[in-house]
């Protein structure tokens, strides 16, 4: 196994995506989804400063963060779109323009 798998930067973004995954699962229940979802925001904020910290930047750190915030937004903004219909037209037209916009920000 290549140890940047197991990088402390890598194992905050498994995090997230447990956390995130926690968030959906629960949605149906405000208050636990909610915290679920601050709380993989907040590991968020956290993972790209250990990864400067310990000098553990690696390509893999970088697209596992990318796609868990590509995800998580996409996710957030169905769920959305669920709960509030008149606006599913909104929320998918975020979804398109989040992927489209970092599309481009990677092949630039």
């Amino acid at each position: 196994m290549n140890p940047v798998f197991l990088w402390a930067p890598n194992l905050i973004g498994y995090g997230r995506i447990v956390s995130a995954a926690l968030a959906f699962y629960f949605a149906n229940q405000p208050l636990i989804g909610a915290s679920l979802y601050v709380s993989s925001q907040l590991l968020d904020s956290v993972d790209g400063h250990v990864a400067r910290a310990l000098g553990q930047s690696s390509r893999f750190g970088a697209v596992l963060d990318m796609l868990t915030d590509r995800m998580s937004s996409m996710v957030l903004m169905l769920l959305l779109g669920k709960f509030y219909p008149e606006f599913d037209f909104c929320f998918t037209w975020l979804v398109v323009l989040d992927v489209v916009a970092h599309w481009c920000q990677m092949y630039r």
